[in-house]
């Protein structure tokens, strides 16, 4: 068995182009169709994009192609790069005069446009719509449009496992990282950041984050910002706000989801971390006046300001920590379930201990008195029990066995006091 994978990379430069380049770059036909003949010999070759964001949406250039079909020819000059991603050009053609290359998209085959309220099934479901091109797209050809053609790798299968990697050529000036992260401008102004901003701030918790007591923050300004494109785009965002009523600062960071229909999800979630605490109020050498007229230095202790948990304030209350409480009770239960669940086994003990050393002449004692009673239909002698006897040992009698014409002495006994007859 041989392991067919490339050890080796084949990585197409353009002469003129710099590898990498968002720029508009004209090729030749004789460099067109060299591409065009690597992917008939040997399959798509990945290319390395830029995504724009143009005008006021919130989703990207490409999303909107991919959704409305078409051939994408042309962006705004003033729209921005929020990242970076890789497809498959696995074809090319001609249409109405324009040329274009055919990719391969990861973004499926559909899309899920909104949420509605469907009478069939009483509830409310996702309505998929599909992409007029089935996942697949077209995109201008041979102008390096969006840098679709300027970081172009491809990889043929050998039979080869031992190729000098120190042959690789060093093409990594300017590369671009598809699927990564991409900074953008700490500018809430942006669309998209501001969209999954809002939606942070309404819904800062991730659901599956524990539980906890968030505090009461509000002024919220963005600090730093990150794009990476997916299926729709993921939004990381940093952000301080303030507590509303002491003033001190926070700060918070998340990632948020927007899939390709336009909706907001956290995707992940910390808890606010404290960055600093508000002194404003600590003024030691401020003077106030009292009820006399005097006048009084002020107490340099911050006001307002927060005990810390383990310790005593001023009126000489202890904080404790939430979750020494939590411990506590957690204990405290515990040692009750063992406590109880000993009393029970030795109560048990007791019960069978008191039992076992009862004398047998103190347990209550029932026999049967049993009478031979002839059945007139088959003259078969038989045995019917005809009355308790209380406090007596032993009952004699003589009975036929149906099955045998030999008589045969039967003995009660006397019964327990679990309710138990034996009979010889």
């Amino acid at each position: 068995m041989y392991h067919y994978h490339s050890l080796k990379p084949v990585i197409m430069t353009i002469d003129g182009l710099e590898f990498g380049s968002q720029e508009p770059f004209s090729l030749s036909n004789a460099t067109m169709e060299t591409i065009m003949r690597q992917i008939w010999e040997h399959g798509p070759i990945t290319a390395v994009m830029g995504i724009h964001q143009v005008g006021s949406s919130i989703h990207s250039a490409l999303r909107d192609i991919m959704v409305n079909g078409g051939i994408y020819t042309e962006n705004a000059l003033w729209a921005a790069i929020i990242g970076y991603h890789s497809v498959l050009i696995i074809g090319w053609g001609v249409a109405n005069g324009v040329l274009y290359w055919k990719c391969a998209n990861s973004w499926g085959t559909s899309f899920q446009p909104d949420l509605i309220y469907s009478n069939t099934i009483g509830a409310v479901k996702a309505i998929m719509r599909p992409f007029p091109e089935k996942g697949y797209f077209r995109i201008l050809r041979g102008k390096n449009f969006c840098g679709i053609e300027s970081q172009l790798i491809y990889a043929e299968p050998v039979k080869d496992r031992h190729t000098d990697q120190s042959s690789y050529p060093n093409i990594t000036k300017g590369a671009k990282s598809a699927g990564g992260w991409h900074e953008l401008p700490a500018d809430d102004s942006h669309v998209g950041v501001s969209q999954a901003m809002s939606h942070f701030v309404s819904q800062p918790v991730h659901g599956g984050t524990a539980r906890r007591a968030a505090p009461l923050l509000h002024n919220h300004r963005l600090t730093k910002a990150m794009h990476q494109v997916v299926a729709g785009s993921n939004y990381h965002l940093v952000l301080t706000a303030e507590h509303v009523e002491s003033g001190e600062q926070y700060q918070m960071q998340g990632i948020v989801h927007q899939d390709l229909s336009g909706r907001h999800f956290i995707k992940h979630s910390g808890a606010p971390t404290l960055i600093r605490k508000n002194n404003a109020a600590a003024k030691p050498n401020k003077t106030v006046s009292t009820a006399n007229g005097d006048t009084a230095k002020a107490s340099s202790a911050p006001v307002n300001s927060p005990a810390a948990q383990g310790s005593a304030d001023s009126d000489g209350k202890v904080h404790i920590p939430t979750w020494a409480l939590w411990l506590t009770g957690a204990l405290v239960a515990v040692l009750l379930t063992v406590v109880a669940g000993q009393q029970y086994v030795v109560s048990n003990q007791r019960c069978t201990i008191s039992n076992l050393r009862q004398k047998p002449s103190e347990a209550p004692t029932t026999a049967i008195k049993l009478e031979e009673v002839q059945d007139p239909r088959t003259s078969q002698t038989t045995v019917e029990i005809v009355s308790k006897v209380d406090d007596a040992s032993t009952a004699t009698l003589k009975a036929s066995n149906p099955r045998s014409p030999t008589s045969t002495e039967l003995r009660s006994r006397s019964a327990s006091h679990e309710g138990v007859i034996c009979l010889d």
